[in-house]
């Protein structure tokens, strides 16, 4: 534990140092402040486990010192020493959260208790706070394996590493008896955080880097792991990737690479190799017929691809890849999860709502276009939203939700963007007004146009028009 003491008497200073080293083995003294002002500076600094505060220093008084410090968001537990057995002063201090309050002279029976309890309490609120990361973590890398949103697979990394710049996974193909140890092997060869999850059959090793890791540093650590291990062991290793949706992927690659591993000889550590080029042709044409909205296609390929008998690991890896070009171009996925997909049929109805939503998507963008060229082709008229969501044959509310969601802002804002970039450009010829030009982009009242010309680039039509002049 790291203390500091705030007193103001240099002799007190130095009889609580001298108790604390006497008596608290694991305990060190890491500053000494002699007044409020340095004790909220060396908090800062230093962040110290528990400070030891005199009420009564010159200036800013103890009280005050907490106050400022707990609003710097410091962990620090507080220990108010006092002369004064003041209610007005406890009363206070518990409305700071401060519950341990000495009196001086205080009694060594006394400071002993106070220092075991509020020690007993950090390691306690520490042990909870290990434990409630390591549950955490262990659910992240269950997401992690699953699929699961990516939304809330890049909230809980935020949450958990904040600083991770990239992401791989290990997969052993044999469990070992002391996964700590292990963790503790993996971590000092990588220098990066390690997260295991046990399965049925394998290990899984999820590595939190700090720094964009290469794939030449992966193999490094998985041969001198490898060297700790049982020689029967393999390590599957997945690729690198600094993005947390893709991370996913990398878990399926270090399974596919056990997979092969397996099959090749005097080889106990690496990536994947190459898959059947049948069955990598069939994945091919099938996901080509998938992101065309092509049932058909799609389906024949499918078919194709269970004549060869894949295993379960590349069907994953398959639906991966379909899930992630879909997320890509942002269609919802079909609600099933790979876990109930056991069968031909399972994959076939699969597939089919996937061309279906992907035909929507189509349809919806194909609309969207053809509201834009009407937009473009009509702007110098008194357009409405309902208007254009009729020609294109779809209700007020869904065009406006589907067409914030393609362009990227309102369709108010699209079409106020436009008019006033065509203002722009008209206000460019001298022999047009100002009246002509409100006209001529759809407006009636040049008043209002004005506001809306000024709100966009911060200047009147005819303070633009002036510049241009000079």
């Amino acid at each position: 534990m790291r203390v500091l003491i705030a007193e103001d008497e240099f002799l007190e200073r130095k009889a609580m140092r001298k108790f604390i080293e006497e008596n608290f083995e694991d305990t060190s003294v890491i500053g000494e402040a002699v007044n409020g002002r340095e004790a909220i500076e060396l908090a800062a600094k230093l962040e110290p486990d528990i400070i030891l505060m005199d009420i009564k220093m010159p200036g800013i008084n103890g009280l005050e010192a907490i106050e400022i410090i707990k609003k710097n968001h410091s962990d620090s537990k507080f220990i108010i020493i006092s002369a004064y057995d003041s209610f007005h002063y406890a009363k206070q201090a518990i409305g700071l959260g401060v519950r341990d309050y000495i009196l001086k002279p205080s009694k060594k029976d006394e400071m002993l208790e106070v220092f075991k309890r509020i020690i007993h309490e950090i390691k306690t609120e520490r042990e909870n706070m290990r434990n409630s990361h390591s549950i955490a973590s262990e659910l992240w890398v269950t997401k992690l394996m699953k699929h699961e949103s990516s939304e809330s697979l890049a909230v809980m990394q935020k949450t958990l590493y904040p600083e991770m710049q990239s992401g791989y996974f290990f997969i052993l193909s044999e469990k070992v008896e002391d996964v700590e140890l292990l963790v503790e092997n993996a971590s000092h060869l990588s220098g990066d955080t390690v997260i295991t999850k046990e399965d049925d059959h394998h290990l899984v090793l999820l590595f939190i880097s700090k720094v964009r890791r290469r794939k030449t540093e992966l193999l490094k650590v998985a041969r001198n792991l490898h060297l700790l291990l049982d020689s029967r062991t393999l390590i599957g290793i997945g690729q690198p990737y600094t993005k947390i949706t893709d991370l996913p992927r990398s878990f399926h690659e270090a399974l596919t690479a056990i997979q092969d591993l397996k099959h090749v000889v005097h080889r106990q550590y690496g990536f994947g190799g190459e898959v059947d080029r049948e069955f990598e042709e069939s994945v091919e044409q099938m996901i080509q017929g998938v992101m065309e909205g092509n049932e058909e296609k799609a389906i024949h390929a499918l078919s194709e691809l269970f004549r060869t008998e894949p295993q379960e690991h590349l069907l994953h890896e398959l639906f991966y890849r379909v899930k992630h070009l879909m997320d890509d171009k942002q269609v919802n996925m079909p609600s099933q999860s790979f876990v109930h997909m056991h069968t031909e049929q399972e994959w076939i109805d699969f597939i089919k709502l996937c061309c279906f939503n992907i035909q929507l998507y189509y349809k919806s963008k194909d609309k969207i276009e053809r509201a834009k060229r009407y937009i473009h082709e009509h702007y110098q008229e008194q357009i409405t939203l309902e208007e254009v969501a009729q020609m294109i044959q779809l209700s007020p509310n869904y065009f406006s939700a589907l067409f914030k969601e393609s362009c990227g802002e309102t369709f108010i804002d699209y079409i106020t963007t436009l008019r006033m970039n065509k203002a722009k450009e008209l206000l460019v010829d001298q022999n047009i007004s100002l009246k002509e030009i409100c006209f001529l982009v759809g407006y009636k009242d040049p008043n209002y146009f004005s506001r809306v010309f000024k709100k966009q680039f911060q200047v009147s039509p005819k303070q633009y028009k002036q510049s241009i002049v000079k």
